[in-house]
């Protein structure tokens, strides 16, 4: 519920996606994957890494299609570059041939 309270400090946010990516399971995709569209590049970093850990098979495209609309923006060069990684890495578990 933390990750999804834009409310919390963002340091309350990262660490709660931090635990998702520790002991969550496929149920928590939904909200690690809402939680890409932070703000908060700690944030953003975090459930990148969580779902990682979590090795989602789908999703690839909204995760490109976030890198593609902040295309430029120098404040999100270093978390936009974990986010194409795990796009590739999901296309690579999903078996989907084109990745970018």
């Amino acid at each position: 519920a933390k990750l999804k309270d834009r409310t919390q400090p963002a340091r309350a946010r990262e660490r709660a996606a931090m635990e998702l990516g520790r002991k969550g399971g496929p149920g928590d995709m939904a909200a690690l994957f809402e939680a890409l569209s932070s703000p908060e590049r700690e944030v953003r970093g975090a459930v990148a890494a969580a779902l990682e850990r979590l090795k989602p098979t789908t999703g690839a495209e909204a995760v490109e299609a976030i890198v593609s609309k902040e295309k430029g923006q120098l404040d999100t060069i270093t978390v936009n570059e974990d986010l194409r990684r795990l796009a590739v890495n999901i296309r690579r578990r999903s078996g989907a041939n084109g990745a970018h």
